[in-house]
């Protein structure tokens, strides 16, 4: 065989090592057509389309964001948060305050019901319409700072209507002169030169006679208290120089009415009383008596008293007199162990003039010296 330069050289190995290498770039190329036909058929898996990257890592396509996938991303329900939200603030005050309110409205209906005060007591309040006014004012001016949250802020208007309440109420039992339930109230004629004066006081119900220091010559006012007993009425007669006064319940007294009357009688005048009513609380220590009569039950001091005057009893009385006085008492009495028994009944010994106080058939008399 002849020597040919396009004969590769047995002995030399060159034309072994070329063959695989040829056989290995064959492989390679049949790897990546198959590689290439895999992503061709599987688009779902690794089709690279419009909007769409490759992973380098993994070889993988990732599909870009589109728009339609924005305005579902945003329709989508927000993802919760991480983050716990505070709790509201809710203060004791406003509560505590309501309830107040509350307790307060119950207790002023009950004492109404159970007599303790006067049905007067609603027009009172009524009269205070005013103050409504400024708690409503006040209360739209806080309602910006409300909505901003300020818990304590919410008390300030039932701690109004507290206020408003207590101080209505305590205006009452203090008959304040402006308010409507003392427009049933009358007073009398001004004392001017009036040295004797007679009254004579009728009703269902209390009765308190107290003296007191005046311009007018008498002064009838209602009990803050709950009763059936009408407003005073007074009839009023001048007769030779001395007046005579008459005070009686009026039949329609409406909301008016009260467990009784208080009369104030005036301290330079010397004073004739007739009393009779269901339970009485006289005190005509600091004035000057002339005859008295009082039917009922209750009690009765007596100051200064003109000699020769009469003091009537018929009922169950506790009676004080002065010490040292000379008193006639004509009828059975429980009266101080050193009174003397005469033929009608006991006698006090002193230096004036007696008067004479007269105990009916049937009446409980306790007499006591101060």
């Amino acid at each position: 065989m002849s020597d040919s330069p396009d004969d590769p050289d047995e002995g030399s190995g060159e034309a072994s090592d070329e063959r695989p290498l040829a056989d290995d770039a064959v492989n390679v190329i049949d790897g990546v057509d198959e590689v290439t036909s895999e992503i061709s058929a599987s688009p779902t898996d690794g089709e690279m389309t419009e909007g769409s990257h490759a992973d380098v890592a993994t070889g993988e396509a990732t599909p870009e964001p589109t728009a339609e996938g924005v305005e579902a991303s945003a329709d989508a329900e927000p993802v919760a948060s991480t983050e716990a939200t505070p709790p509201k603030v809710i203060s004791i005050w406003p509560i505590w305050s309501w309830t107040m309110v509350g307790v307060l409205l119950v207790v002023m209906g009950l004492a109404v019901g159970a007599g303790v005060l006067s049905k007067t007591l609603l027009l009172d309040v009524i009269s205070f319409w005013p103050a409504f006014v400024v708690i409503a004012l006040v209360f739209a001016a806080l309602i910006p700072r409300l909505r901003k949250g300020a818990p304590r802020l919410s008390a300030v208007i039932p701690l109004l209507l507290l206020t408003y309440l207590g101080v209505a109420v305590a205006l009452h039992v203090a008959r304040w002169d402006e308010l409507p339930s003392t427009a049933a109230d009358i007073s009398g004629p001004l004392v001017e030169a009036v040295t004797d004066a007679r009254i004579e006081l009728d009703l269902p119900g209390e009765l308190v006679v107290r003296p007191a220091n005046q311009a007018e010559l008498y002064h009838v006012f209602m009990l803050n208290r709950g009763g059936r007993t009408g407003a005073p009425t007074a009839l009023e007669i001048v007769n030779d120089a001395v007046p005579s006064i008459s005070v009686s319940p009026r039949e329609d007294s409406g909301w008016f009415q009260s467990v009784g009357w208080t009369v104030n009688l005036s301290l330079s005048v010397t004073w004739e009383v007739e009393a009779n009513a269901d339970l009485i609380d006289m005190n005509l220590a600091a004035v000057s008596a002339g005859n008295v009569r009082v039917v009922g039950d209750g009690s009765v001091v007596l100051g200064f008293v003109r000699p020769g005057s009469t003091i009537e009893l018929d009922g169950r009385i506790d009676l004080v007199v002065r010490e040292g006085d000379r008193i006639d008492v004509v009828g059975s009495a429980d009266v101080p162990s050193d009174w003397t028994t005469t033929g009608v009944g006991r006698s006090a010994a002193g230096p004036a003039d007696p008067y004479t106080i007269i105990i009916v058939d049937g009446a409980i008399v306790t007499i006591t010296e101060r």
